[in-house]
Order: structure tokens, then sequence, then C-alpha cells
């Protein structure tokens, strides 16, 4: 779902956290990135690559089957004053992307936070300056990658073979 921004008629996916570091950011995000933080769990993730988009897309995962996990969210609810309706939505930060995500390649990735930040994400006493220090890439040692078909940018595409490989992962799983 989007995020709502001060225009009701434009969302936008994600939050940059480059963004939130300018000296000005907007208040309305601000105001969202200090009091209404989400988590948003996943088990993984879709990535497109850099010039390529969803035409060369890849599954990105946790490795030792670490899922769930959760990205870091932010969440807003706004009338529609036209309906009277409550639309409630979110959006996942993103932030630069590790050396893992490069080799794709893919310049941006969405916050994932530690198991143990998720308490301290939640919590709208958690100091600013501690909430940004969490907007930092995934260790990349903890992640790996596949390319899949490039048939899930298809709205009508059902079908859990979507998610299957269509080539070797990024870094080789070792058998324990």
């Amino acid at each position: 779902m989007p995020f709502p921004t001060e225009d009701k008629n434009l969302f936008v996916s994600h939050i940059d956290a480059k963004d939130l570091e300018l000296p000005t950011p907007t208040t309305s995000i601000r105001y969202l990135i200090q009091q209404q933080r989400c988590l948003v769990p996943a088990d993984a993730y879709i990535q497109g690559t850099k010039g390529h988009g969803l035409s060369k897309p890849f599954l990105v995962y946790l490795r030792k089957k670490a899922r769930p996990f959760a990205f870091a969210g932010i969440h807003d609810t706004r009338l529609d004053e036209i309906t009277g309706e409550l639309i409630r939505s979110f959006a996942v930060i993103t932030t630069t992307a590790n050396e893992l995500l490069r080799k794709l390649p893919c310049d941006r990735s969405p916050v994932i936070l530690l198991e143990e930040q998720e308490k301290a994400w939640l919590n709208p006493s958690t100091p600013l300056t501690e909430i940004m220090a969490m907007l930092q890439p995934f260790p990349a040692e903890h992640m790996n990658a596949y390319p899949i078909a490039p048939t899930i940018k298809n709205p009508q595409a059902d079908d859990p073979g979507l998610i299957h490989p269509a080539g070797p992962r990024l870094v080789p799983e070792t058998k324990n």
C-alpha cells in the first residue's frame, strides 16, 4: 500500500533515508518518523536491477532461514475528503545498497532491522538520533539473492513458481 503525501492524489511507495537526513525534511515525514513507525514483515523481497527494473528481477532473502524479518516502516491514516473513507497506508524506508545488492546492480535497498532493534523502532520514546542510526544497510554477509523470471512483473501472474530460481544464487549456498 502506498504512502499518501501532502497532495492526497500523489503517492510514493517508499521513503528514502537520505531524504530524512536533510536539514528540513517535510513536516509530515518528520512527524511520521518520530511518532508513527511500524514494522513491515517479510520472508523475502523482489528487487529490480539498475537500468532493467523488473525485467531482470532478483529474489532477496536472509540466509540461515532468518524469517520472517522486518523492514523499517512508517504508517499514516488520512481522511479522503471526497468519500469520507479513512485511507490507511505505510511506506518502507530505503537506504543505500550493501555490497551484495550492488552486485545486481542496485543502488538502494529497504532498511531491514536487526531483531534486537525492532522494539526500539516501535517505541515512540526512542530518541530520533537512535532511530536515524538504525537506517543502515543490512549486513551483506547475512543476505543472498537469485534471479527470478520477469513474469513476476505481470499483475495477473499468480503462481508460487514465480519466485523459483531462474539462475544461480549470488553467493553459493553451502550444506551444513
